[in-house]
């Protein structure tokens, strides 16, 4: 993690991950690349700006009730084009 990124943001952003029912490493790993619009391999990569966007994202998803669908979605297209 980003060594300046507060620590109540990381915490906030692995618990939406877990509302959302992403607990597969490599699923969170494609929703944070699907956010940042970049490979992300791990979340050590990720910047301070770069989890508030991911934050962000998934809060906004789940007012729409949508977090757990969205980013299921976006793990199964991940691994589709990985597959490949």
């Amino acid at each position: 993690m980003a060594p300046n990124a507060p620590k109540p943001l990381v915490r906030r952003m692995f618990a939406l991950f877990r509302e959302g029912r992403v607990e597969a490493r490599e699923h969170r790993l494609a929703v944070c690349s699907f956010v940042t619009w970049r490979t992300v391999r791990s979340t050590d990569e990720l910047a301070e700006p770069d989890i508030y966007a991911v934050v962000s994202t998934l809060q906004y998803w789940k007012s729409c009730g949508e977090i757990e669908y969205r980013c299921r979605r976006i793990a199964e297209k991940i691994q589709e084009v990985t597959a490949t």
